[in-house]
């Protein structure tokens, strides 16, 4: 299970980086996750891989953020801002 976990976990830290995945594979496995319980009536996802893509996902904010705040105008760091926020809600 660790392996499929960080293969996801690369494939979202690909996607971030600007490179096309397949997103649909990506959400295939994560749907299985949602699907599978664990003993306690929690899902696999939720004791798996939810901790892991919440740590990974605020190293990534945390550092595009300070990079941006370093390299942007008010304007822009905004924009960037909102480009990003657009993105998160497609998913």
């Amino acid at each position: 299970m660790d392996h499929i976990i960080d293969s996801i976990l690369n494939q979202i830290r690909h996607e971030r980086n600007g490179y096309y995945i397949a997103s649909s594979t990506v959400k295939g496995c994560v749907d299985i996750f949602l699907s599978l319980q664990t003993e306690h009536h929690t899902t696999i996802y939720k004791r798996n891989l939810e901790p892991k893509i919440l740590e990974q996902s605020e190293t990534f904010y945390s550092k595009e953020g300070e990079r941006l705040l370093n390299s942007c105008d008010a304007p822009e760091f905004l924009k960037q801002v909102g480009a990003c926020r657009q993105q998160i809600m497609t998913y």
